[in-house]
């Protein structure tokens, strides 16, 4: 149990070439599409990581597809839970992965997007 704890979940898919960040794709190319999104990735977990640890936060990857959490693991940070949600719409997801986080004993869920790589670690706070 995760008892005055909250979960700080990150919304996001395996950055994979062809499949990540489709829009950006006729500008950058898809390998390096792939990389802005591990990069977003990246960045918002440091976020994360970087809370003081009084709010006694613990960040999870609630991702998919099934199969990309070991892709996932490669440079997320070691600590991070991880959430496989297999769910068709956003909606759905959101509120499975809360109810799956709340599950699990923690107090409080915060989702965020993989799209903010500049999120204010206060507004997280």
């Amino acid at each position: 149990m995760h008892a005055n704890s909250t979960a700080i979940g990150i919304i996001c898919k395996a950055p994979r070439a062809g499949t990540s960040k489709t829009r950006l794709i006729p500008i950058l190319g898809p390998d390096r599409a792939a990389q802005a999104s591990r990069c977003f990735l990246r960045d918002i977990a440091a976020t994360i990581q970087s809370l003081p640890p009084g709010l006694a936060a613990r960040g999870f990857m609630v991702f998919a597809p099934a199969n990309a959490e070991a892709e996932l693991r490669r440079f997320m940070p070691p600590e991070f839970g991880a959430m496989c949600q297999h769910h068709a719409g956003l909606g759905e997801v959101l509120l499975h992965a809360s109810a799956g986080l709340l599950a699990q004993g923690h107090d409080g869920v915060l989702l965020v997007n993989g799209d903010s790589p500049t999120l204010p670690a206060s507004l997280l706070a």
